[in-house]
């Protein structure tokens, strides 16, 4: 049972992380608890699974939140259609309301991270046939946890995270489709397409995905 106590017995020893992961199936207080506690020494990672309202008022305080498309509705009200601008669109409007760094889980079509400055568009990468999606989220975000606390730098983690779990749903259950870091590595050195940044002030004054940051692929030429 991960109680209040029970986190403040262990607080001396999470002062020692370098990134804290959270998410919803913690009970709610012990949450609030963690966040209020650490959210100023430590960045916190916070998985809304499931999502509610209620966590609206606390996620300001975290690093990043990383929903999924139905969490992702839930929290913010927006619809979450199967396509890619939309979906984006929708999170950038999010997260003017938040303030927090938003990573959208998209499934198939990839994820997007969201910032008070940039956005990106991280393509999804295809590992094999899809078999059984137990777990792909969880993957995600502890590949995303695991990259930060090692250093790595974002536009990486965020790739990590993603061929991560592009592995995960190529398997049977939940534990035993965790990819290990190398054969997670070498699905990204196959990648054909790079993460597309944008300047999230152009997007909220209605321009287009058509110009990315220099040095990127411009991936949503497409739409």
């Amino acid at each position: 049972d991960l109680s209040i106590e029970f986190v403040e017995s262990l607080s001396q020893e999470i002062l020692k992380a370098s990134v804290i992961l959270l998410q919803g199936e913690i009970p709610w207080e012990t949450n609030k608890y963690i966040i209020n506690r650490f959210s100023s020494l430590i960045p916190i990672i916070f998985d809304p699974a499931p999502a509610s309202k209620e966590m609206l008022d606390y996620i300001d305080k975290v690093a990043y939140i990383t929903p999924n498309e139905s969490e992702f509705e839930e929290l913010s009200g927006h619809e979450a259609f199967n396509n890619v601008e939309v979906l984006i669109k929708s999170a950038v409007h999010f997260q003017e309301r938040i303030k927090t760094n938003l990573i959208l889980k998209m499934g198939e079509l990839g994820c997007c991270f969201v910032s008070d400055k940039e956005i990106a568009y991280v393509p999804s990468i295809a590992a094999g046939r899809v078999i059984d999606t137990t777990g792909a989220g969880d993957v995600f975000n502890a590949a995303f946890a695991h990259s930060l606390d090692i250093g790595e730098e974002l536009s990486q983690a965020l790739r990590i995270a993603t061929a991560a779990s592009a592995i995960c749903v190529t398997r049977f259950g939940a534990a035993p489709s965790i990819p290990n870091i190398g054969e997670t590595m070498e699905l990204i050195a196959n990648m054909k397409e790079e993460i597309s940044w944008f300047k999230k002030k152009e997007v909220l004054r209605g321009k287009s995905f058509g110009n990315s940051k220099k040095g990127e692929k411009q991936n949503l030429r497409r739409w």
